[in-house]
């Protein structure tokens, strides 16, 4: 039998040399490609437009863009590159292109995203799904020993967490798809004084930022990818770290989740950089929790993504063949509308001033 094994594995092995596959394309074939997931609780959004070919991705400029709701049309207008001195990147020539428009969405509304330019015509068409309904959003402060199992040692250490737990409810009759989502959301006001230390002027800017969370073994937000637990194996398995997941473990009924974050995440820990004359800054912070009901197109479309994102988008031997799915008609790509439910706590207030940093854990 042995004997047989070695021969078939030799005949194999001789098949590949002499079977080469070429592979060939039609440089000039291009498709275009539309990105858009748009807020439905906002009115300012963007469509991203790609010319993709076989071997490359160009920028899709001059295109026609418009957005129809319920029959009504809103034009984008194309947003111009800006040239940041202190970006690093700004020297490579961006691959896509930008186009902004404003409306106004609400469930039920009959959407349609169209592109053109030249002979290229692509579009999606997709309803406003219902809003979300998230409910007894609380938090909790929390001190973990960590058990981490790598492939050549492991260790413990503790690790202090901020814990949120809500409960979700289910649309009943339908299959429903979510997203969960943590913000850290900051109100920055800089203030320039005069000679004698008063106050004579102060602007405010708002920024917001995505955190990472564990789920520490949150079946729901697991979505049926691997526990978090540091085991070897789990350590080559997909994460769910785009945090879409279904209705499938709580179906017509109400689903209670936990995740957690990372203390630092949500502490003032960071250097800020000072408008020229600025002698401070207060800081208000807060933790947005935000709940989006998702298209199966564009979960299925996160769940590719996991695949990839979890290996930084290298082969690994274990990893799901994966294909990005695609909603949109003449074209390539994935348009998605959701409402989003936000639940939000007040971190912190704090004052800083230039050459001042600050690190709170």
């Amino acid at each position: 039998m042995k004997k047989l094994f070695i021969i078939l594995a030799a005949a194999l092995v001789f098949a590949s040399c002499e079977n080469v596959i070429k592979y060939e394309y039609d440089k000039n074939d291009a498709e275009m490609t539309i990105l858009s997931v748009l807020d439905a609780s906002k009115t300012d959004h963007v469509v991203i437009l790609s010319m993709s070919y076989p071997d490359r991705v160009e920028a899709l400029k001059g295109a026609s863009v418009v957005c129809t709701v319920n029959g009504v049309e809103h034009k984008a207008t194309e947003v111009p590159e800006e040239e940041d001195p202190d970006d690093y990147w700004r020297y490579r020539t961006k691959n896509y292109t930008e186009y902004a428009f404003s409306s106004e969405f609400k469930p039920g509304d009959q959407v349609r995203i169209e592109a053109v330019k030249g002979d290229k015509k692509a579009w999606c068409d997709i309803v406003v799904p219902q809003k979300g309904v998230m409910s007894q959003v609380d938090t909790q402060t929390v001190v973990r020993t960590i058990d981490r199992q790598q492939f050549y040692d492991a260790d413990t250490y503790e690790e202090a967490y901020l814990d949120v737990s809500a409960k979700i409810t289910d649309i009943v009759g339908e299959d429903s798809f979510f997203t969960l989502n943590a913000f850290l959301v900051s109100d920055m006001t800089y203030y320039w004084t005069d000679e004698e230390g008063r106050d004579i002027r102060s602007e405010t800017i708002r920024s917001e930022s995505n955190i990472s969370y564990e789920t520490f073994n949150d079946r729901i937000l697991e979505d049926g990818y691997a526990s978090q637990t540091g085991t070897l194996l789990e350590e080559l398995l997909p994460t769910n770290v785009n945090h879409g997941f279904s209705d499938k473990l709580f179906k017509d009924g109400v689903g209670e989740v936990k995740f957690s974050l990372d203390s630092w995440s949500v502490s003032p820990q960071r250097y800020y950089s000072f408008p020229e004359g600025a002698s401070r800054v207060e800081v208000t912070a807060y933790l947005d929790v935000r709940l989006a009901i998702i298209s199966h197109d564009y979960y299925n479309y996160l769940r590719a993504l996991n695949n990839m994102e979890t290996y930084g988008y290298d082969v690994s031997p274990i990893v799901e063949p994966t294909m990005l799915p695609s909603n949109v008609e003449g074209g390539f790509g994935i348009v998605s509308i959701s409402p989003v439910t936000t639940v939000s706590f007040k971190l912190y207030e704090e004052t800083f001033t230039p050459g001042e940093y600050y690190y709170y854990y």
